[in-house]
């Protein structure tokens, strides 16, 4: 298991099996993704505070466990454009997520492909999960009516988070550490959604 460092950062070992350098990092696995148009969900997994400065709405603080943002691909390539543009960090910032995912890398990513878009859904389903909340109002809503589309979450919450959304596919980009509250519903839910995303790619 990738071992992290307590500033939220991959260790030099993990960026040797993951990444293809900074200037164009990437997971070769993003070509797993379909192309067509979809809803996603990123999962971070930080091991220490973390202070975002998100544009207009100023510095977004997030504690120590999971966050998640929500967001729709519909142009050209569909989820694997849209999420593996996510996962280089890389250009000139364009979204709010833009601030996290140039600071930590994406965990894990949960998708649905479908033409109908599920953001604003699966961002409601989620703020129904125990212990969830908005770490920043409006952060990555400004085209919707939503509180915010990146949300907190404790680690404990990740299987009925995943039963939330409907049980999404899912690639998985690290793996969650063992600790930090991880039990045997997390166990079923790794072993069950990566079976299931094997077989819907």
């Amino acid at each position: 298991m990738p071992n992290r460092s307590d500033h939220n950062t991959p260790s030099a070992g993990c960026k040797r099996n993951f990444f293809w350098g900074r200037e164009k990092q990437m997971f070769p696995s993003v070509q797993l993704l379909p192309v067509s148009a979809g809803t996603y969900a990123l999962w971070f997994w930080l091991t220490a505070p973390l202070t975002l400065s998100a544009g207009r709405l100023g510095q977004v603080r997030l504690g120590p466990g999971l966050a998640v943002y929500v967001g729709s691909a519909r142009g050209p390539g569909g989820l694997r454009a849209r999420v593996g543009r996510h996962l280089r960090a890389d250009g000139r910032p364009h979204w709010h997520i833009d601030a996290l995912t140039t600071r930590v890398p994406v965990t894990a990513v949960w998708y649905t492909p479908s033409a109908q878009r599920l953001e604003c859904v699966w961002a409601a389903q989620l703020l129904t999960v125990c212990g969830a909340t908005i770490p920043g109002a409006g952060f990555g809503a400004s085209d919707c009516s939503c509180p915010a589309h990146l949300l907190a979450l404790p680690v404990n919450a990740l299987p009925l988070a995943w039963q939330a959304l409907n049980r999404p596919a899912v690639l998985t980009l690290w793996a969650l550490p063992e600790s930090g509250g991880v039990g045997p519903a997390a166990d079923t839910y790794e072993h069950i959604a990566a079976a299931e995303s094997r077989t819907r790619r």
